[in-house]
């Protein structure tokens, strides 16, 4: 009885322990063997003595031997989600891509029982991002077991969003051993499913931080739809004018333009213009546009409002064509750079005149001219035809009905003319010492003294436009009657 109560003693004393029974669950038949390698002997048989008085020695925590199957471990160094650092490409460390939010890992035929060991991981999205190149880096424990010490093909897919959702950006591919303790190593082959950045031209406003537009493309021309921070740009001159921020945002320091590509992984874009404006507004006069003959001159000015203080708040005139393009050849006529004065050319047509800001050269106005042959004012009497070589005699106190008829007048406006008398440099003569003519109908009354006097018709339309005719104040004749 004795012999049995012993024997049944050491059944008991040697019951595993709670963690040495969950190993064995875990692990199955061959953890089953190792643990029990670990178990102390003291008192359990085959090492003799009694068993009062006994201390049991504690269960050490079990380590992971070869063969012992352990969880796979898999380690991502995330790329900064920071659009203007710096990026990763190292082929011994398994790089998570600016794009990516999300990563499935398979390890094939990973599982103790020859099946693929497939987990899915999401980055830390809370983390703060940094200018270095792994800006996370995070390991990730799958999240059942494989055999240590042996290698097996691993391929991880990264998409656009958490939870292994949205579109692939990016794949890895690697032959890879795994460790006593977990740990996966191997040599990683990237692939890019985001083959061609698309980054147009773009403007942006002074002071305003504003997201870049962009699209990431697959080789079949889809829109990869990846999100804000999954782009980092670089900024490859005109950093006076914008300024990239490790949050992202591109900033306009001043009215300018800068180039800059973007960059997504493995993908970039090519060299692209982003031009920084202002809320500067650029107001010529006069506004509406003028009509002027051949030769003739039109002056313009314009303001430029709001300028800051130091800044320069002048324009540059050009005459441009319809596609915004300088001409400068005369063809459209002259203009003053700095002054704004416009001459027109030899012909007719209607013409633009640009002025452009000096401190923001993104921001112009525009005016028309139009360019008309010169108003014609030809003179006439009634009866026609007294006007000889450009005079015509009057008796003194006697009326001559004048006419005047103007050409190239524009359709719509006044062909009419105003008459008055005038010295032979066309200054008027209002004292009546020249004699007197009605303004509208044109009657001229010769004064009551012989000389040479002037009249002049000047066009209502274009007053630039004007005629003159002498006229020869004569005697009155005294017929002779002989007897």
């Amino acid at each position: 009885m004795k012999d049995k109560e012993y024997w049944m003693d050491r059944r008991l004393r040697c019951r595993p322990q709670a963690g040495t029974r969950r190993l064995w669950q875990q692990a199955g038949a061959l953890t089953l063997l190792s643990a029990l390698a670990l178990i102390p002997l003291t008192g359990c048989g085959g090492g003799g003595g009694t068993t009062s008085g006994t201390t049991s020695t504690p269960t050490p925590t079990p380590t992971p031997t070869a063969g012992a199957p352990v969880a796979a471990k898999v380690t991502i160094a995330w790329n900064a989600r920071s659009r203007s650092a710096s990026r990763d490409t190292s082929s011994t460390v398994l790089i998570g891509p600016t794009a990516a939010l999300s990563a499935v890992i398979t390890l094939q035929h990973g599982k103790v029982d020859g099946g693929d060991l497939v987990w899915t991981v999401d980055r830390d999205t809370a983390a703060p991002t940094s200018p270095s190149p792994a800006a996370q880096q995070e390991s990730y424990t799958a999240g059942d077991l494989t055999l240590p010490g042996k290698t097996y093909p691993l391929t991880v897919q990264f998409y656009a969003q958490a939870d292994g959702q949205g579109k692939i950006v990016s794949s890895a591919t690697a032959t890879v051993t795994v460790a006593n303790d977990g740990t996966v190593t191997g040599a990683y082959t990237p692939t890019g499913a985001i083959a061609k950045i698309i980054f147009p031209a773009q403007t942006i406003p002074i002071g305003q931080p504003a997201d870049l537009a962009f699209q990431a493309l697959d080789a079949g021309g889809n829109d990869l739809h990846i999100t804000p921070g999954s782009v980092y740009f670089l900024l490859l001159s005109g950093s006076a004018n914008l300024q990239l921020s490790t949050s992202g945002a591109a900033t306009g320091l001043k009215p300018g333009t800068a180039t800059v590509s973007a960059f997504s992984d493995l993908a970039s874009s090519v060299p692209t213009t982003v031009t920084v404006v202002s809320n500067a507004v650029v107001a010529i006069t006069p506004a509406t546009g003028p009509t002027i003959t051949y030769a003739q001159t039109q002056p313009f000015t314009a303001t430029v409002a709001p300028v800051p203080p130091g800044a320069d708040p002048g324009v540059t005139w050009t005459i441009v064509d319809g596609a915004g393009k300088p001409i400068t050849d005369g063809s459209a006529g002259t203009i003053d750079a700095k002054t704004g004065l416009y001459t027109a050319p030899q012909h007719s047509g209607t013409f633009t005149v640009q002025a452009k800001s000096v401190y923001d050269p993104s921001k112009t106005a525009t005016a028309k001219v139009t360019v008309i042959h010169p108003i014609v004012v030809t003179p006439n009497t009634v009866p026609a035809g007294l006007i000889q070589n450009g005079q015509v005699d009057v008796i003194v106190n006697h009326t001559v009905p004048f006419t005047a008829a103007t050409a190239y007048v524009p359709d719509g406006q006044s062909a009419d003319v105003t008459w008055s008398v005038v010295t032979v440099n066309g200054t008027p003569v209002t004292d009546g010492s020249a004699g007197t003519i009605d303004a509208a109908t044109g009657l001229y009354t010769a004064p009551t003294t012989r000389g040479t006097y002037y009249v002049q018709a000047t066009s209502n339309f274009d007053p630039t436009a004007s005629a003159r005719v002498q006229i020869n104040v004569r005697g009155a004749t005294v017929p002779i009657v002989v007897q």
